[in-house]
């Protein structure tokens, strides 16, 4: 909630979205950027080819799942998405020294490979 209030208050149009696939591209064409909040949970060590799970692995798999969609199709698109919390960052970079380890990565992570100006006045 507080992240959408800090959305809103910065001039954008907060939507919450269900946490499921269905129509995720005909909700991706309603949107012109993504915001990823994640959880405190775990990506499943599988979707990366690891064979074990660590007892301490939380999963939520319907929002991996919403996550992992809703981010690729964005990056299909050209989107904007900012990433909170990692798990389909670590999908998206095979490079990532946690990926599939089933341990939690970074809290947050920036790009520099994109300029977002800054807004008058806030």
């Amino acid at each position: 909630m507080v992240l959408s209030l800090a959305f809103d208050r910065a001039g954008g149009l907060p939507v919450l979205l269900p946490h499921t696939t269905a129509r995720a591209s005909a909700r991706l064409d309603a949107i012109g950027g993504l915001i990823v909040t994640g959880g405190y949970f775990d990506i499943d060590p599988a979707l990366f080819g690891a064979g074990e799970r660590h007892d301490t692995v939380k999963l939520k798999a319907l929002q991996t799942d919403f996550e992992l969609a809703m981010t690729r199709g964005a990056l299909e698109r050209d989107m904007p998405v900012l990433d909170i919390c990692g798990g389909p960052r670590r999908d998206a970079d095979p490079a990532h020294p946690r990926r599939g380890s089933g341990r939690p990565g970074p809290r947050m992570a920036q790009s520099t490979d994109r300029q977002v100006p800054s807004v008058p006045g806030r």
